[in-house]
Formats: structure tokens, C-alpha cells, sequence
């Protein structure tokens, strides 16, 4: 391929000169800065440099126009900053400096490596880059199949692709349509339809039928609510295809309904084929991530999760082989739902015979209807019995010896001071009303003033449970609790009070983290004579339906996962439920009979609560939905989103624009890579998505697979009440000494796999304390990698498990900085440790600053000796302290490899390498020239593969091996230099792993 050149210096590991630290800033839009306040995001330091940095816009401003002394009062002003700045990141940075050797025959032995290729030396990957016109930058690309894709995704928009077609490309065929007609007249004599029909017939749904079908001929968009159970998710998309085939349209229908969940996509798709008595595959089907049956092109329904939808529209933004689209479930308001809706909104105008059908609940319908230009609603009514409601005050009424612990004003001062005004103008008047009513005694209203009333107490809740038990007639109880801790307090109470015996009564946890068979039991109708009691979260709002409960308790507290943007975590906290959420959970009561609902607030805290819980795009990351946007061309990203119904926050849209521009996912002017138009492809989150590409390129699949699908979906350990600890010691022993809750799954898995072909995986999860179908759905998603990446042709099969695919597998340290190279810039360091009794005190930093806590169930929270102090995390959320959920320890190889920005500087006898924003590791000038050079050429091997999608041959001669196998041996050495396991006497030979083999 030529004579090589001489390499080393292009590229981003250049030497810079001498090492000048900059911080990272926090910086503000001028629109922030241009107000009389600070953004409400800002908070604590953040106010006083907003006010700082507003000052310095004034006097840059006021110098630009020609005032001298706010000229020298603006240097001065920037002179003390950045000294302020330069201690800063002088202090951040003296917590993650470290130093790195690799003993000089080992070096060596690197370099013959690099004498062996036989490609020119990388050209520095920022100047393929750098042309303005996007044809220009991309034309060393060869001509392939995946160029003009990726070309046509990101030159031109979505308007200019949306112009070139606006009809349906579905035609009518007149043998097609007597086809299905036949087909329908035919079912009409199967018992099995009638007696299905019947039972639709009963429906609330089916009064509505014509109401629909009329409302739909006369308007493009149209938005129908209804509660659970009225039967519009089941119905609404066999009437129009019912009547598109009985008029003789049948093969110009084809309908797409998304729901929110994938479970929801196959087991309605299921219903519904059954009622129209075939099969799924017909004319109706499925599709989720990485699984489907799809039904026939025309005269068919298919269900789909709303991402999936999206995924349809990056190659047919206009869907032009759809007829009609409902979009379902839209009152939950996820990103994903939001961002569909937005897109639907931008091409209704541009195509004339798509209709588009908005389902929701019934609560604040009214604004997906005037979002939509005031659309005609059809309201279909609920089929539930009606529901008597109490609140605290008639709860403590009930219970006249109740008192709540009296607490010290100022626990509450520091919780709820910024609302105490806003709750005094709503509650003190409330308190007045009761007084005056005779009702309830002062006793009771002095209760309801009591601070705790506004905290779940344990004994309120047994001690109501109790009541209902003795005083009301038969039925099951449901008690609706925030999480997993309070679930197990009040199991802890009723057992211990002696008051629940188990002849008499049966008391089941409903929460995602327990058993299957815990789930399924809270179905079963007890024996005559016993009452089931459950104790649940939220799961049990919507997704599940328990048809014998009478009563239900409402604690009135739900944790939701937020995104704080001005600390960039995570949040898991209690909050106050919504008045949706109260209305779902009074319905519960009502499903067969006449029921109870008990709220544990009092009406006047029920005034104050939110009509819904905040959209989830405003409380979430947004780098799947920016990635999803980009590859459909709707523009520049902050314009489009402002389009949506409630536009998150600018800064949390800087913070994900900010990660994919660090991963490379995109340029400078936001557009899509070739890294990033792959991400975007990939059905996961960009992060995890990028540990997928390169664990394929670096031939280590099967275990990086099980991490990957871990993280996109559950972890499959489970814990039964009381079991918490055993628990606890089964995930520890999992780790083998790898010190990483990733690896753990890994390790899981391939143990999993291995009972599974012996026929014994029922008996590994049950004694392993893990959901069997948790386990099945991982393995199932572990395929579907390997065979999206070999159709994307970065996999040499599609067997995620094949040699081929595993070259690299029993390296651990390798596989474990592949996951590094997805999960950074979420680093670490763990500073101290030191024991106190029984307890590990830990002292961890990440690279922004925060002070945070493993936590409990990771297999560092426990841990003194690390052989690393950096370890790497997904998931950092704030409940009652900041938590790491899950981590990995990693050596500084492995960020000096996949750091988002590699600099390195001089210094008189040694060099300095910078890794991302904050990390420095001193090195002799050998090694760093050796980190330089292969640093290159993996940003180059990178760039390469990304627009050349395909394998990477692992051959002694192949360039691309040598490359990545100098790379794995140098990471390899440092982990065994610290582990104790290095042994010079004799250098490694190619193949070698210079690390224990794995159990993978």
C-alpha cells in the first residue's frame, strides 16, 4: 500500500509546548444574560458567575463602542478571572494527576509492532474535517452504498426530501381489495370471531365506531380520549381497517399505532389478531427494538414502539407507505412520543392523505388538541364502577388515637421554604373552611399542620390497613408506596404487629425488582375468607390491571427520575404525586365493583398538585432524541425543539450537544459523523452504542453484548423481601476480582448461557436470585447485536458468541477499557478509603467535581484495596446522596486511548499527557511519542472503519490488527504492572493475552 512516512507528529496527540490548564467553563447564551435574573436553572455559584459574566458582556459592549475606562476596568476584570480560573484548575487537577510506566522492553517490543505496518502514516484525522462543504470533507470516502446514505442524511433537510414525494405510495388493486374483503366475509362464520365480536361489541369503544370513522373522513388529525379499559388501543385501528376493506380500500390502508412500551406493542398486537382470528403476520404485526413479525404491506395494522416509528421516518421521512399513524398513549408524554408528535406536526401539511390519530387519557387532553390547531376530539367514557374517595383528615377521623411525631420546624424550613408561601395561601385557608364546617375537630386540623403529615408514615399505613381489614367487607387492597424501601418498611411493620396473621391474610410486594413469580401472584384471587393486601409502586397504575381490588390507599408519593442541569446528575427523589397520577390510582378501585380510595393527603394539598408529572423530555438527557433529529434532517436542534410542546431548556440541550460533539457523534456545526450517523442507527443509547462499534472492532463482542444490553435495559438480579443482604453477597460473587458491576453482568450471562444449553437455566436464576425472563430477554438482545452489527457490516457474523467475533475476549483489561471507551467522560477517582468498624468510608470525586457515594448494591461500596483509582460509571443519580450505580475500575491506558481530546505537553525531562478536561499523567518522552503515534492511527483506524463499514481482519500481516493489537498490549501491561501479575522475564508473543484468562 507505499512505502510508510515517517510518523508521529499530526494529529491530536501533537506536542503542544508547555502545559497551560484550562478550566471548564460554565458559560451562559446571550439571551440568559441579556435578563434581569438569572436562568432558573442557576443555582448556588452558578448566580454569581451569571452575574459575572453579565457584567463582562456590559463592559465588552461598552469598550466596543469606544468607552476607555470600561476597557480597562473589563482587562482588569479578565486579568483577576483567569487567575482565579488557573487556581481552580490548578487545585481540581492536583486530584487527578498520575504517572504512567511501561517498562522500556516492553516499549520496544511496541515498537517493532509499528514497524510492521505497512500503510503511510495517519494523516491527521482533523483535517479530513475541516472543508466547509460537506461533500469536500467526505470525498477521500470511497464510493459505497453506506456514502450516499450518509451523504443524503446530512446535506440538504428534511423539507427538501419531504418535497420530493407527497402521496401515499400504496396503489389500489382491485384483486387485493376482493381479496380482503373475501377474507373478512369469511371470518364472520368462525365462532371463535363471533364470540370476539360480541365481546367488542360491549365495549364502550364500539358506541363510538361511526363517531370516529366520520370525524376521520371529514379531518386530517383528530384526538380521541378515553380511560383504561374503554377499549380505544384494541379498536380504534380494526375499525378503520374493517372499513377501509368493507369500501373497498383495503390495499391503500396501511396503519402504524405506536405505544410507549415494547410489552404493550406485542401483547395488543396479539389481542388484536386474535379478535380478527388469525395469527400474527397477517394483517397484524408487531415491531420493537430488535424483534418483529411484520403484517402484509397493504390491508394491515402495525403496532409498533414510537422509536421504532422514527426509525421508519430516517429513511421515509414522509412515511409514504402509511395511510394512517395513531400515536398512542400520548398523555405520558415521554421524549420519544413528544419528538413523534413534533415531526407528524411538520409533514401533515405536506401530505394530504396521511391521516394522523392522537389517543390519550382524558386529563388536559385539551392541549394536544390546540397543539394540533384545535382538532376535533371524540371523547370515548370510561367502563368503571364509581369510587368513593377519603382523604387525611377523613383517614384520621377513622382513627381517633392516631397522632403523627411531632418534628422540628426547621427539618421542614430547609426541605420546603421556597414553596411554604405558595402552600400557606392554598392550605392555611383550607384549615380555616374545616374549622368552620363542624366536620372534623380541631385535633384533626392541627394534625393535618403537623410537618409529618406531608411524609409517608409506616404506622398511618398499617394502622389504615388494619382498619379496612376489620370495619369494611371483603375485596383486596391496594396500597400504592414511592419505592422499594417503603414497600419493605410497611411489610416489616404488618409482620412484626401481629395483627395480619397469615391464615387470614396474604401480603404480596409488587415492585420491578422482585420475582416473576412475586409479579404473578398479585393475579391469583385468594381462598375464601383470606384478603390479599399489596404493596406496590407505580407499576401498578397502568401497566398492570388486578381485577378483585376494592380498596386502595394512596400515599400520594411517586420517585421520579429528573436531570438537573445545573449539576449534570441524575435525581431520584420522592415527590407529590400529580392529579393524573391520583386519578389512575383511584381507578384501580373500580375495575369490578364499587370501590374505596383512600388518599393519605389532605383535599387541600390535593388543590396544589400538578394536573401531570413533568414532560419526560424536560427531565431527562437528550442525546438519543438530538441524534434522532439530525439523521432526520430537521435542522440546526435548538430552533426544531423550541417547535415542541414543552421545549426542554437550553442548557440541557448545550450539556447533550456538548457529550455528542465530545464522542465525535458530531462536528462543530452539529453535523452528524460517520461515527454518529451509526450511533444513530443503532437502537441504543449513543454511549453504550460506541462500547457496541468497538467492541466489535476490537474482537471482543460476547461479553461487551451483555453489558450493552444490561445497561439498555434491566438488571437481572432481583431481590425478595428480606433476602436483601443474601442478595447482596450472591452480585458480589459474581465479580471474580475483575472490581467492575459491568463485568459482573458479563459473567452472569455466560454462565446463564452455559445452564441454558444443560437445560438448567430455570434452576441458575432461582438460585442465583434473578428473573429467568429478564435473563431470556438479555440473551435475545445479546443476538440482536451481533446481528445488527453484521449488518452493518462491523461484524464478520452473526453470532455474538463465534471465535471470530471473541479473537479478544479473555483480555480482560482490554474488554474492560471498551467499555471505558463508552462510558467516558463519566470518570472518577476514588482519593481515600479508611475503615470505621464495620463500615468502608470512601472518598470519591468524579472528574466535574461532584462529591458522590457508590452505591449500596455496587461491588465497590464495600471495597478498600483498589488497584486502580479511576473507575468509570453510566448512571450517577441523586436520591439521598449522589450515587454511582454501576462501575468499572480502569487504569490511565485506557482513557489515554478513548479520552474524548488527547493533548500532550513538554516538559524539560519528561511529558505531560492531558486526557479529556481534567486528567494529567506524566510520562517518560519514549512512552508518550508511543501514545502518540498510536493514538493516531486508532483515530484514523476509526475514522476509516465509520466511512468503510467492515471487519477488521486479525491477521499477524493485517494493518488494522497490528494497529489494535499494540494498543490492547500496552493497556494489558499496565493493568498486570498493578495487579502484581507483570512478569518481565519474557515479553509477550502476538495472541497472548498478558492478562488471566476469562470465564466469558
Amino acid at each position: 500500500m507505499g512505502k510508510k512516512n515517517k510518523k508521529g507528529g499530526g494529529g491530536e496527540g501533537g506536542v503542544r509546548g508547555n502545559y497551560r490548564g484550562k478550566s471548564r467553563p460554565i458559560t451562559f447564551t446571550d439571551e440568559e444574560l441579556a435578563g434581569s435574573r438569572p436562568p432558573p436553572w442557576a443555582v448556588g455559584r452558578m448566580i454569581g458567575l451569571w452575574h459575572g459574566q453579565r457584567q463582562i458582556m456590559r463592559l465588552t459592549k461598552a469598550a466596543e463602542a469606544g468607552d476607555q475606562s470600561a476597557a480597562e476596568r473589563l482587562n482588569k476584570r479578565e486579568r483577576r478571572a483567569a487567575l482565579a480560573k488557573q487556581e481552580e484548575q490548578k487545585e481540581q487537577m492536583s486530584s487527578f494527576e498520575e504517572k504512567l510506566t511501561v517498562p522500556a522492553d516492553r516499549i520496544a517490543e511496541i515498537e517493532q509492532i509499528l514497524a510492521k505496518i505497512g500503510v503511510p502514516a495517519p494523516p491527521c484525522v482533523e483535517s479530513t474535517r475541516k472543508p466547509n462543504n460537506l461533500h469536500e470533507r467526505y470525498k477521500h470516502v470511497e464510493d459505497s452504498q453506506f456514502k450516499r446514505n450518509f451523504l443524503r442524511s446530512i446535506c440538504g433537510n428534511i423539507q427538501d426530501r419531504i418535497n420530493t414525494t407527497k402521496t401515499c405510495t400504496l396503489r389500489k388493486d382491485e384483486v387485493l381489495d376482493d381479496s380482503y374483503l373475501r377474507d373478512e366475509q369469511t371470518k364472520t362464520t368462525n365462532p371463535q370471531v363471533r364470540n370476539m365480536m360480541a365481546f367488542r361489541r360491549k365495549l364502550p369503544a364500539w358506541d363510538k365506531r361511526e363517531e370516529i370513522l366520520q370525524a376521520l373522513s371529514r379531518n386530517r388529525v383528530i384526538l380521541i380520549t378515553g380511560e383504561t379499559g374503554c377499549g380505544k388501543t384494541t379498536q380504534v385501528a380494526q375499525f378503520i381497517l374493517e372499513n377501509a376493506i368493507a369500501e373497498g380500500r383495503g390495499s391503500q390502508t396501511s396503519i402504524v399505532c405506536t405505544q410507549p412500551r415494547r410489552i404493550s406493542a406485542i401483547s395488543v398486537a396479539e389481542r388484536v389478531a386474535n379478535e380478527r382470528g388469525e395469527r400474527l403476520g397477517r394483517s397484524v404485526g408487531y415491531q420493537i427494538r430488535l424483534e418483529k413479525v411484520l403484517p402484509r404491506s397493504s390491508g394491515s395494522i402495525l403496532f409498533c414502539t414510537t422509536g421504532v416509528l422514527l426509525q421508519h421516518m430516517h429513511g421515509d421521512p414522509l412515511l409514504t407507505k402509511v395511510s394512517t399513524v395513531i400515536v398512542d398513549e400520548i398523555h405520558e408524554r415521554n421524549t420519544v412520543s413528544d419528538f413523534t408528535i413534533t415531526i407528524l406536526k411538520e409533514i401533515i401539511p405536506l401530505r394530504p392523505d396521511l391521516t394522523v390519530i392522537l389517543m390519550s387519557a382524558t386529563l388536559n387532553a385539551e392541549r394536544f388538541s390546540k397543539y394540533f390547531n384545535n382538532c376535533p376530539t371524540v371523547h370515548i367514557p370510561g367502563f368503571t364502577f364509581s369510587v368513593e374517595e377519603f382523604f387525611l383528615e377523613d383517614v384520621l377521623k377513622a382513627l381517633p388515637h392516631y397522632k403523627f411525631p411531632v418534628q422540628k420546624q426547621k427539618i421542614r424550613a430547609g426541605k420546603d421554604l421556597s414553596t411554604s408561601k405558595a402552600e400557606d395561601g392554598i392550605l392555611q385557608p383550607y384549615y380555616r373552611e374545616l374549622l368552620s364546617g363542624n366536620v372534623y375537630s380541631p385535633r384533626i386540623v392541627e394534625q393535618l399542620k403537623n410537618p409529618a403529615s406531608d411524609e409517608i408514615q409506616v404506622n398511618l399505613v398499617v394502622e389504615l390497613i388494619a382498619y379496612i381489614c376489620k370495619e369494611k367487607g371483603p375485596g383486596a387492597i391496594l396500597v400504592f408506596l414511592p419505592g422499594w424501601d417503603k414497600i419493605s418498611a410497611v411489610n416489616k411493620a404488618m409482620s412484626q404487629s401481629g395483627m395480619f396473621p397469615q391464615r387470614s391474610h396474604r401480603i404480596i410486594p409488587l415492585h420491578s425488582q422482585l420475582p416473576t413469580a412475586n409479579q404473578k401472584e398479585v393475579f391469583d384471587r385468594p381462598p375464601q375468607g383470606v384478603r390479599k393486601i399489596i404493596l406496590a409502586t407505580n407499576i401498578a397504575e397502568t401497566s398492570i390491571t388486578i381485577d378483585d381490588v376494592v380498596f386502595v390507599i394512596d400515599c400520594g408519593k411517586i420517585k421520579i427520575k429528573n436531570f438537573d442541569v445545573s449539576g449534570n446528575v441524575s435525581t431520584l427523589k420522592e415527590e407529590w404525586v400529580s392529579l393524573a397520577n391520583a386519578r389512575q390510582r383511584r381507578g384501580r378501585a373500580g375495575r369490578v365493583q364499587k370501590g374505596t380510595c383512600y388518599h393519605l393527603y389532605s383535599k387541600g394539598r390535593a388543590l396544589l398538585l400538578e394536573q401531570d408529572m413533568l414532560p419526560e423530555m424536560l427531565r431527562t438527557r437528550l442525546e438519543e432524541v438530538i441524534l434522532q433529529g439530525k439523521i432526520l434532517q430537521v435542522g440546526k436542534i435548538h430552533p426544531f425543539l423550541k417547535k415542541v410542546m414543552d421545549p426542554p431548556s437550553e442548557r440541557s440541550v448545550e450539556l447533550s450537544l456538548s457529550l455528542l460533539k465530545g464522542m465525535n457523534a458530531l462536528d462543530s456545526e452539529e453535523n452528524l459523523t460517520p461515527l454518529g450517523y451509526h450511533l444513530a442507527s443503532l437502537p441504543l443509547d449513543p454511549q453504550v452504542g460506541k462500547m457496541l462499534l468497538y467492541a466489535a472492532l476490537f474482537k471482543c463482542l460476547d461479553p461487551v453484548a451483555s453489558v450493552a444490553a444490561a445497561l439498555s435495559y434491566k438488571d437481572p438480579f432481583v431481590i425478595p423481601l428480606g433476602s436483601e443482604r443474601e442478595v447482596d453477597k450472591v452480585r458480589q460473587s459474581f465479580d471474580a476480582g475483575h472490581k467492575s458491576d459491568h463485568l459482573i453482568l458479563a459473567k452472569v450471562m455466560a454462565q446463564f448461557e452455559d445452564a441454558n444449553a444443560n437445560r438448567s437455566a430455570r434452576q441458575y436464576a432461582k438460585s442465583n436470585f434473578m428473573s429467568l425472563t429478564v435473563l431470556e430477554q438479555l440473551f435475545t438482545m445479546k443476538q440482536q447485536f451481533a446481528k445488527l452489527l453484521h449488518e452493518m457490516k462491523f461484524a464478520p457474523d452473526h453470532l455474538v458468541k463465534s471465535h471470530a467475533n471473541n479473537i479478544n475476549t479473555e483480555n480482560i483489561s482490554l474488554v474492560r477499557a471498551i467499555v471505558c471507551s463508552g462510558l467516558f467522560p463519566n470518570v472518577a477517582k476514588i482519593l481515600k478509603t479508611k475503615k470505621a468498624g464495620k463500615h468502608v468510608i470512601q472518598n470519591v470525586q468524579t472528574i466535574d467535581n461532584q462529591k458522590v457515594d457508590f452505591h449500596p448494591k455496587s461491588v465497590f461500596s464495600k471495597m478498600m484495596d483498589f488497584n486502580s483509582s479511576y473507575v468509570v460509571y453510566f448512571e450517577r443519580i441523586k436520591s439521598s446522596k449522589i450515587y454511582l450505580y454501576d462501575s468499572t475500575m480502569i487504569y490511565p491506558m485506557s482513557m489515554v486511548f478513548f479520552c474524548h481530546d488527547l493533548q500532550v505537553f513538554a516538559e524539560p525531562d519528561h511529558k505531560i499527557i492531558k486526557a479529556g478536561e481534567y486528567m494529567l499523567f506524566h510520562c517518560s518522552n519514549e512512552l508518550a511519542r508511543i501514545i502518540v503515534e498510536l493514538r493516531s492511527w486508532l483515530d484514523w483506524l476509526v475514522e476509516y472503519r465509520m466511512c468503510h463499514p467492515g471487519v477488521v481482519e486479525w491477521k499477524p500481516d493485517s494493518d488494522e490488527a497490528l494497529i489494535l493489537d499494540a494498543i490492547a498490549r500496552l493497556i494489558a501491561v499496565e493493568e498486570s504492572m498493578a495487579t502484581g501479575e507483570f512478569d518481565d522475564s519474557e515479553p509477550d508473543h502476538p495472541g497472548r493475552s498478558s492478562t488471566p484468562e476469562s470465564d466469558y
